[in-house]
């Protein structure tokens, strides 16, 4: 029933020609009547203009993305079903139904948030959710909804149509309320006079309130320089106390600068200990490779025995065109003297690499040295013949690693060197058979001791760097940590000291001083007090005093027909509105 009421009060105003303030309030009401309807009726929202073309455009947009993803889905499942599938195209549609499909629910999402009445919207919206998710449960209470919106509507219209035959009484009752406006349009007109001459007032008052509140914080100000020199009175420590400022000041210097000195330490020691270790893996690594070389000698000497005694120097090489397991004799003469070249390249410097030098110099190593030479032997059918390089006799030798690895060396140095007969050569068989026995026995194992030791120096090395790293850290934090440890004592000291002091000073002080004091700390809390009061009031009515100097400016003029006649439409409209209230308290009594 209000609202019934509220519309017929806006159409006779809008029919009595109003003002310019009273045209824009309509205007607006005009605006916000037409969105309303968009948002409740079905249509496109034709009482707004701008809400109907922002209506429109979004919908259509809703309408394309929406046939464009149901298209794509139907072109999928054509696709799918058909006997000879494109599957690069599937790829495609999927990406058009996910994509179109998210396009039109963000448009009808949007749609439904500024016109969430329309049944338009909530239907096609339904449609989206049954063409693309099959989610009828969705769809269903969007329907329900839409259906539910349509009664509502059907029901207010016979409403208002039911509200016309009222019209008709309230035109009547207004002809006699004009005549009442107008006796009272002049005691309003003076009315309106003295309540603009008092607004004047109002504001000629409050510009001096403002410079009186100003003037009186300027005199706050003046006063509480001069009452600081008391205030620091009490609040200054004694210049005893500066002293031990500066004691605790280098103390936390000294901390961190020794935080800074365990960072420094630690990475010397890192970098040296680090060249260390590096070190002993290399000599590890070296003797890793020289037992390596010395193990392949023995089988570059039995190649060459066989390059002598099967083929006397004269390997034909692979005939079969098959790969064969036998080297031709300058690889394998090349192979000895790459060999003997790193070992002596090791076993000369041994010194200047390093220092643990226990495994070279140990006489633990028994190698046999081999006479050889021509005697009666059977060769493979039992004849005897004169034999070449026989072991007639040997004998034990005990040297260290450093020898055995230099003569191995130097002996296949010379093997691998001879370029005419080797048989030249009186200790040819000899150097053979010492390095086809000691390589790979003697020489070998005590490589492996070698090998072992050296293991043994690193992982004690390893040891040693912890060991160093953690006593250097502690050693350095337990002096840090005492340095910390006397500063918050001193800290503690000098506050307990400055305490005292202030006690003593605020003890000494006059009793007029300390009451002048209190009192102006007290005076000082309640003057902020009334000076945030009064600069809220202020501020109050500076922003009454330009409402009213704005809504003065767009009054007409007084004694003009616009003046008049505004005046008749307010207490027209007003009293329509008191015979409004007055009708719907009766018909709620009854």
């Amino acid at each position: 029933k209000n609202f019934i009421k509220a519309n017929s009060v806006y159409r006779q105003a809008r029919i009595s020609n109003p003002s310019f303030i009273l045209r824009f309030v309509l205007y607006c009401k005009t605006k916000e009547e037409g969105r309303i309807g968009s948002e409740s009726g079905s249509g496109d929202g034709s009482g707004s203009e701008l809400s109907s073309v922002a209506f429109k455009q979004t919908m259509a947009q809703a309408i394309e993305h929406h046939e464009m993803s149901r298209n794509a889905l139907k072109a999928f499942f054509e696709n799918m079903t058909m006997p000879n599938p494109v599957y690069s195209l599937m790829a495609e549609h999927l990406n058009t139904i996910v994509e179109e499909e998210s396009k039109g629910r963000k448009c009808y999402e949007d749609l439904l948030v500024n016109f969430p009445q329309n049944t338009q919207v909530l239907r096609s919206y339904a449609r989206l959710l049954m063409d693309i998710y099959q989610d009828e449960d969705t769809a269903d209470m969007l329907l329900t909804r839409a259906d539910h919106i349509e009664e509502d509507q059907t029901t207010t219209i016979e409403v208002m149509n039911g509200g016309d035959h009222s019209d008709n009484q309230e035109k009547e009752d207004d002809n006699r309320q004009q005549d009442i406006d107008n006796i009272l349009v002049s005691s309003q007109i003076s009315d309106m006079n003295q309540i603009q001459s008092n607004k004047a007032q109002d504001n000629i008052i409050g510009q001096n309130q403002n410079r009186s509140i100003n003037q009186k914080r300027r005199k706050k100000k003046k006063k509480k320089k001069k009452d600081d020199t008391v205030m620091t009175e009490i609040t200054t420590g004694s210049s005893s106390n500066s002293n031990l400022g500066l004691i605790i000041g280098s103390l936390l210097f000294g901390a961190h600068l020794l935080a800074i000195i365990v960072y420094v330490v630690s990475l010397v020691i890192y970098i040296t200990q680090a060249n260390r270790y590096q070190m002993r893996i290399t000599n590890l690594k070296r003797v890793c490779e020289l037992a390596a070389f010395a193990t392949e000698l023995a089988p570059l000497a039995m190649m060459y025995m066989v390059h002598e005694f099967e083929y006397n120097f004269s390997y034909p090489g692979s005939i079969d065109g098959l790969s064969g397991v036998i080297r031709t004799f300058d690889l394998v003469q090349s192979r000895m003297i790459g060999h003997s070249d790193s070992i002596v390249s090791v076993t000369s410097n041994i010194y200047e690499m390093t220092t643990l030098t226990q495994p070279w110099e140990e006489n633990n190593l028994e190698s046999q040295i081999f006479m050889t030479g021509n005697s009666r032997c059977n060769d493979t059918n039992g004849v005897e013949v004169d034999c070449e390089g026989v072991v007639i006799d040997h004998q034990l030798q005990v040297t260290n690693l450093l020898r055995a690895l230099t003569l191995l060396a130097q002996k296949g140095n010379q093997l691998g060197t001879i370029k005419e007969d080797p048989h030249i050569m009186s200790t040819y068989h000899q150097d053979l058979t010492y390095i086809c026995f000691n390589s790979i026995s003697p020489i070998l194992a005590s490589s492996k001791r070698a090998m072992i030791a050296y293991y043994e120096d690193t992982k004690i090395l390893t040891s040693e760097i912890i060991v160093i790293f953690i006593a250097v850290i502690v050693v350095i934090m337990v002096g840090e940590l005492a340095i910390l440890i006397i500063t918050y004592t001193l800290f503690s000291i000098k506050i307990i000291r400055e305490r005292k002091d202030a006690f003593q000073q605020v003890i000494e002080v006059p009793k007029q001083k300390m009451q002048g004091v209190i009192r102006r700390i007290l005076q000082q809390d309640e003057n902020e007090d009334d000076d945030k009061e009064n600069q809220t009031f202020s501020q109050i009515e500076q922003m009454e005093n330009e409402i009213d100097q704005n809504y003065s400016e767009y009054q007409p003029l007084e004694g003009t027909i616009d003046n008049i006649g505004h005046k008749k439409r307010i207490s027209k409209i007003g009293s329509q509105n008191i015979q409004g209230l007055k009708q719907e308290q009766q018909d709620q009594v009854e």
